[in-house]
């Protein structure tokens, strides 16, 4: 099964912008399970359809570590293939204890020009004549979790991603017909009125397609409603203004969640 993954905007308050653009949703998705196998791949992807990468991201640019309960970080060495169209790599198991895994895309510049969207900044495409209209740094954040189990405590605590989505509850037990509240983040503080994308593996195979969307409140939280068993996936975006003199003009962070439901 896939699911569709996502492009919807994330709105907050001023001065905060609508986050917009065609980029490629960042995810990691275990192609095994963690808890039982003795080696799983990790798909470090890039996509609109989610479980369905479309490109492999500039592995110099990725990072992707497993986190588990015990405090452990491991540094998965990631390398293109051709196959799945994304970057892979290795986790070596069985992990017992309750994990994420986390991903990082590092931020890169794109510019607006009369030719469509290019890599590369101002400066750069400007020498190679090109026409600027606007320069965006965009920065993906991700995290999945994998063997579920333990309590609320490492489940909630944040990871300090620059924009981060954190379960407010234990991800153990979630089932069909419950829901999960989340909280979002902006460099560690609430973000009030966040637009989040929910939806679940297999719901649809269109790009960037939400089952619903939702707003956070006034603490950044929201609850979402989990109507069935699958994978699911929570995404938000934020572009804000840019004020370095560096020639960006914004940047736009994306972040998402993803759990597993019984």
């Amino acid at each position: 099964m896939r699911l569709a993954s996502f492009l919807a905007t994330a709105l907050l308050s001023v001065p905060l912008l609508t986050a917009a653009g065609q980029a490629h949703e960042f995810l990691v998705v275990p192609r095994g399970d963690v808890a039982r196998d003795a080696s799983v791949t990790v798909e470090a992807q890039a996509a609109h359809i989610f479980m369905q990468s479309e490109e492999a991201e500039k592995v110099e640019n990725v990072r992707v570590e497993l986190l588990t309960a015990d405090g452990k970080k491991t540094a998965l060495a990631l390398a293109p293939s051709a196959a799945s169209k994304a970057l892979e790599g290795t986790v070596k198991g069985p992990v017992a204890a309750p994990a994420w895994l986390v991903g990082h895309r590092l931020p890169e510049i794109w510019s607006s020009t009369t030719e469509g969207v290019l890599y590369g900044d101002r400066a750069a495409l400007e020498a190679q004549g090109k026409t600027v209209r606007s320069v965006c740094r965009y920065e993906k954040f991700t995290k999945t979790a994998v063997v579920p189990g333990g309590d609320a405590a490492f489940w909630s605590t944040p990871l300090g991603q620059a924009l981060e989505i954190v379960p407010q509850a234990s991800l153990a037990g979630l089932a069909a017909g419950g829901s999960l509240t989340v909280q979002v983040l902006l460099d560690g503080k609430p973000v009030p009125q966040a637009e989040v994308g929910l939806s679940y593996d297999g719901y649809s195979k269109e790009e960037d397609t939400y089952k619903q969307l939702l707003h956070t409140d006034a603490a950044g939280k929201v609850t979402l409603p989990l109507d069935t068993a699958g994978l699911w996936l929570a995404r938000v975006a934020v572009t804000r203004p840019v004020k370095d003199g560096k020639g960006v003009d914004e940047d736009q962070l994306r972040s998402t969640l993803v759990f597993p439901v019984k």
